[in-house]
This record gives C-alpha cells, sequence and structure tokens, in this order.
C-alpha cells in the first residue's frame, strides 16, 4: 500500500532489529504472511515459530498462493495451530481469547494451575492424580474430573462429575453454588470423602462407592449414594428431596436437618443411625435389610411421615417424637418407644426382641403379632384405637394405660395393673394371667390355660367368662 511505503523505516533502521525479527522481516512484507503473522500473535505463538510457519504456508504453492482469498487465512491459522498441539489438548484459554471459547475448549485444571477470579464460560478438566483448587469463579461449564476437586466461593451451572480413577480422589465444595448436579463415581477402588459447606446451595448428589459424605450449613437438592463406607453425616443442612442410601457402612448422623423426602436406607450392615431434636423427616424413615441400631430423639415425622424398618438386625430407638405411624418388621433387638405421638397405625410383626413403650399417644391402631422375649407398655394413651396383642414368646405388661378396647391373645404370660379400659379381652393365653387394680367397662377372659387372678379390680359392667367366675372367687 503506498502509505504504507512511504512510511517504511529507513534501510539502517531496519537492520537494528533482532535476530529474529529480521527473519520474519521477508515475510512480513506480504499479505499472507501478514495475516499469518496476526494468528500468531493472538495465539501466543513466538517469533520463530511465526516465521517457520510462514514458510511452510509459502513452498504449499496454491493452497497459500496469491488470489486464495479468505481461505489462506484459515489455512494460514491451522499452520500455526499445528505447531502447538499441547496447548489445544490442554484447552488452554488465555485472558480475552474469546475465540478459543467460542470453539468449545476445555481448560485444564492440576497441581499446578489454580484457577481463581475469573468468568469462564468453558468445562474444567481435572487430570487423574492431580489437585485442581477453585477460587471465586463464575463457570458456565461443568468439572469433569478424575482427580481431586475443591471449589470456594465459586458459581457453577454445569455441574461436577468426578470418576475416580485411583483412591484417595477427594471433593471438597465451599461456600459455593453449583446449579447442575454433583455425581462422584468411585469406580474399582473408591472415591474419596464428599464435603459441602459453610453456606453451599448444590443440586442432586450422586454417588457410588464413595468413602463418607459430609454436609454443614448447606442446601442440598437430595442424596443419592449407593456402597459407601463411612456413612454420612450432616448438621443444618436443608434438603428439597429425600435420601437414599444403599449399600453401606458406618455412622449416619442428621442433626438440625430438614429433609424434603424420605430418608431411605437399605442393606447398611453395622449402621449407626441417629436423628436429634431439631431434624425434620417430611415423608419419614424407611430402613430395609440392616443392621446396627437406630436412634431418633424428638425428630419431627408427623402428618404423612412414618417410620418404617423391614429387616434390622439391631436396636431401635424412638424418643420424644411425632410420627405418622410406626411399621417395625424383622427387629431382632430391643425396641423402645417413650414419649411418641402416632396420627396413624403402630404395626410390629415377625420379630424376637424386646418392646417398651413408655408415656406414648398412639392416634391408630396399635398390633403387635411379633413373637418379642418381652412386651411392656406402661403410662400409654390408646385413645380410640383398637389395642390387639398376640404371641409374645416373654413376659407381657400393661401398667398404667388408658384405652377403649384391649385384645390379648395366646401370649406367655400376662399382667394388667392400673389401667383404664372400656372393653378387654383376654383370651388362649399361657402361663399365669395376673388382673390387678384395673378399671373396666367390660373385660371377657376365656380359654386362658390357667384361670385369670383378678384383684381390686372395678368392672363397671359385665366380667364375662374366666374372668366372671374370677371376680366372684
Amino acid at each position: 500500500h503506498p502509505s504504507l511505503v512511504a512510511h517504511r523505516p529507513p534501510p539502517a533502521s531496519r537492520s537494528a532489529l533482532p535476530a529474529a525479527s529480521t527473519t520474519m522481516a521477508p515475510f512480513i512484507a506480504t499479505p499472507l504472511a501478514h495475516k499469518l503473522f496476526l494468528i500468531a500473535f493472538a495465539t501466543g505463538a513466538t517469533p520463530g515459530l511465526v516465521a517457520a510457519a510462514a514458510a511452510e504456508c509459502g513452498s504449499v504453492g496454491g493452497a497459500c498462493g496469491a488470489g486464495a482469498g479468505s481461505s489462506v487465512g484459515e489455512e494460514g491459522a491451522s499452520l500455526v495451530q499445528a505447531r502447538s498441539p499441547a496447548k489445544r489438548a490442554a484447552g488452554v484459554v488465555r485472558a480475552g481469547a474469546a475465540a478459543a471459547t467460542m470453539a468449545g475448549a476445555a481448560k485444564e485444571c492440576g497441581n499446578s494451575t489454580r484457577l481463581m477470579g475469573q468468568d469462564l464460560s468453558v468445562d474444567i478438566i481435572v487430570p487423574e492424580g492431580e489437585l485442581c483448587v477453585v477460587q471465586n469463579v463464575t463457570l458456565k461449564g461443568a468439572i469433569k474430573a478424575e482427580g481431586s476437586v475443591v471449589l470456594h466461593g465459586c458459581d457453577i451451572t454445569g455441574g461436577v462429575e468426578v470418576t475416580a480413577a485411583k483412591a484417595g480422589v477427594t471433593v471438597e465444595i465451599i461456600h459455593t453454588k453449583i446449579t447442575g448436579n454433583v455425581k462422584i463415581m468411585g469406580g474399582s477402588t473408591g472415591a474419596g470423602p464428599l464435603l459441602i459447606r459453610d453456606g453451599s446451595d448444590v443440586g442432586m448428589v450422586e454417588a457410588e462407592n464413595i468413602g463418607h459424605i459430609r454436609g454443614s450449613a448447606s442446601s442440598i437438592g437430595g442424596i443419592k449414594v449407593k456402597d459407601f463406607n463411612m456413612g454420612l453425616a450432616l448438621r443444618d443442612v436443608r434438603m428439597g428431596d429425600g435420601i437414599d442410601l444403599s449399600g453401606g457402612t458406618g455412622e449416619i448422623d442428621l442433626w438440625g436437618t430438614t429433609v424434603g423426602g424420605a430418608l431411605g436406607i437399605e442393606m447398611c450392615q453395622d449402621c449407626s443411625i441417629n436423628t436429634d431434636f431439631e431434624t425434620e423427616l417430611h415423608l419419614g424413615l424407611e430402613i430395609k435389610d440392616s443392621s446396627g441400631s437406630l436412634r431418633m430423639l424428638g425428630t419431627a415425622a408427623s402428618g404423612i411421615g412414618e417410620v418404617s424398618v423391614a429387616g434390622m438386625d439391631g436396636s431401635v430407638w424412638l424418643e420424644s417424637m411425632e410420627v405418622g405411624g410406626i411399621s417395625l418388621e424383622g427387629v431382632t433387638g430391643h425396641v423402645y418407644l417413650y414419649e411418641v405421638t402416632t396420627g396413624g397405625p403402630s404395626t410390629f410383626s415377625k420379630s424376637t426382641g424386646t418392646l417398651v413403650a413408655e408415656r406414648c399417644a398412639f392416634g391408630g391402631e396399635f398390633k403387635s403379632n411379633s413373637e418379642f422375649e418381652g412386651l411392656a407398655m406402661k403410662s400409654c394413651d390408646f385413645g380410640k384405637s383398637r389395642v390387639a396383642i398376640s404371641g409374645t414368646a416373654g413376659p407381657l405388661l400393661l401398667d398404667g394405660n388408658t384405652g377403649k378396647t384391649v385384645f390379648l391373645e395366646k401370649n406367655l404370660g400376662v399382667n394388667l395393673e392400673r389401667n383404664e379400659i372400656t372393653t378387654a379381652t383376654i383370651s388362649g393365653n399361657e402361663g399365669v394371667v395376673h388382673i390387678r387394680k384395673n378399671v373396666f367397662q367390660d373385660v371377657d377372659c376365656k380359654s386362658n390355660a390357667e384361670a385369670p387372678d383378678m384383684q381390686g379390680n372395678v368392672v363397671e359392667g359385665m366380667a364375662i367368662g374366666q374372668c366372671e367366675a374370677a371376680a366372684k372367687a
């Protein structure tokens, strides 16, 4: 161009340029090489690389010759990029390099790379064996990792997916919002712990073959875990959906946590399950085919929430709580209910441990046909609900309860003391039957192995069968 020629530096000035620039000068003088220079400058290529690319382009004839038009720039860009495959593979995106972002490149993060204070619209890749630290980053993309990840103060819209190729992979989420889900696959080696804390807000958490999960002062969409070996602990966590745990071991602790769905636990071996007074289970608790212990203190699962256990080699302790109902089946250990209020039925079947209920209020039918080694109910209110107890293999004691209808049948030893019952039927029991200091409207005794021992009772209506004869004795 005439204006460029007019402002061309004098020969002496050109000779003073550095060697690399002198090498490039013949090629920049052509329009094609000028385009290559601009492309190389944008991608961070060295001056020597520019010259090599221009020389190579000049050797290809028609593809880079005069008259190639806009395609010349594209060919030149390909040549320059071909000289830097490592950068392309790593997905290195320089600050302000919009071209790489538009191309959908990914950004690698590892031991030598810490991402801080950036706005990114790419996926972040964490290689195997690396630790990626991301702090104060807004990411419109996903994190895909085979190594460990620490997220601090981030806003992520694409989720986090971790596939642990080796043992020891950990994920820590601190004061971070993740609109998508968090998925961790431990593989054959198993992943390390997942920690969610300090005001984080994440979507659904899915994990398989993982160590332990810890959450505190955060919001979680829901939790679904298969095969865990160090339990689950949530403190002051708000969950939009439920918790589904399968095939694990360890402690499961919920403190001050609200679960929008149900807490479901299946095939959890040697598990200690604990909830406290400030925990709410909106859809209750369900345990299947597990062992260990369940202890719920003051936990709210009222209305539609039910405590259901089907197969528990261990103990169950429910204290100072409201539940929609209780269903225990196949419990081998001690069952203790203290100050429990139910809105629906309570059933106990196929259990062989012991059952003690004190100061409880049953809003629905109470039914037990288990071979408990002992069953005691003290100071309970049955309201207008029906109570039916049969098949106990040890002493049966009802002391200081109130209710409308009670059926006691085929138990081994019966003791009724200081109860107020409208109608009681006591039949087919083995062993001694003691009926003392009760108040009945009507009481019917029949087919018991031994005649009941009745002392100090008040029968306002009728004493029938064996009870009639015993009352007159």
